[in-house]
């Protein structure tokens, strides 16, 4: 991060990734998301979750470009 402050001009700015600000809570539903999300204060690797298959393939056929383009190794 401190390369981006400097090129923007802005001073050096200390992140602790132990120590984070969190936002303001929000609805998951407000914005249709399928899966919740959360907030940590502290970074952290994400938990991975299962896509159901009947989600795998409507991605894989409406998307079938963008698929292709960036996970195409993974169809067979």
């Amino acid at each position: 991060m401190s390369h981006l402050y400097a090129w923007l001009g802005l001073s050096p700015f200390e992140i602790d990734p132990e120590q984070l600000t969190l936002g303001k809570q929000e609805s998951d539903s407000h914005y249709r998301m399928k899966y919740p999300h959360r907030q940590s204060a502290r970074i952290a690797t994400p938990t991975p979750h299962a896509v159901p298959p009947w989600i795998q393939k409507q991605i894989e056929t409406v998307w079938a470009w963008f698929y292709r383009l960036y996970y195409g190794e993974k169809m067979s």
